[in-house]
């Protein structure tokens, strides 16, 4: 019986210890999916509830992170996701700025061509691994009032080939 009783217990320290070893290396993942983040994007100070999850396929890690900000003085409050892949590369990333949509219909203070650039200057910030093997896809714009973004896709080329589902989607707010 006491062999049996020793067996079980050795059992769940195993089990245990297994857990906690797991534990340890997705907290490992996050700190480091979150470092990785913070040395290309900048999450601003009032943005201090953080939230995180992490999943496991076959071959790789991703890991979902959240950061949540109330308004201040000097910045406005809202919400950014990021996903990180194994390779502390971002996937995607999505801002959203809190505030009530005042329905302006004025004309965009930024033209085209300056969210143009800001979409270019953000892709090779944000995702160095993949701006260079993209081209921007030309897309003409008629002229945008205040309220609609302008969207520009950034395709992926291989060998001088197009690659169309493989591609970079970004948004630039017309306002700001």
């Amino acid at each position: 019986m006491k062999k049996v009783i020793c067996s079980l217990l050795t059992i769940l320290i195993l089990i245990n210890s297994a857990f906690v070893i797991c534990y340890a290396d997705s907290e490992s993942f996050v700190t480091k999916a979150v470092n990785a983040v913070k040395s290309k994007i900048d999450i601003p100070e009032n943005y201090s509830e953080f939230n995180s999850k992490v999943t496991v396929e076959p071959g790789t890690h991703y890991a979902y992170l959240t950061w949540y900000g109330d308004d201040d003085e000097f910045n406005s409050g809202g919400q950014i996701n990021v996903t990180v892949d194994d390779k502390f590369r971002i996937l995607s990333f999505s801002r959203y700025f809190y505030g009530e949509f005042t329905g302006n219909y004025k004309l965009s203070k930024y033209t085209s061509k300056y969210a143009e650039e800001s979409a270019k200057e953000f892709v090779s910030v944000a995702c160095p691994e993949f701006y260079p093997h993209t081209k921007l896809v030309e897309q003409e714009y008629s002229v945008h009032r205040n309220f609609e973004p302008y969207e520009f896709t950034f395709v992926r080329y291989e060998n001088g080939l197009p690659c169309y589902d493989n591609y970079i989607t970004v948004t630039v707010d017309a306002s700001n």
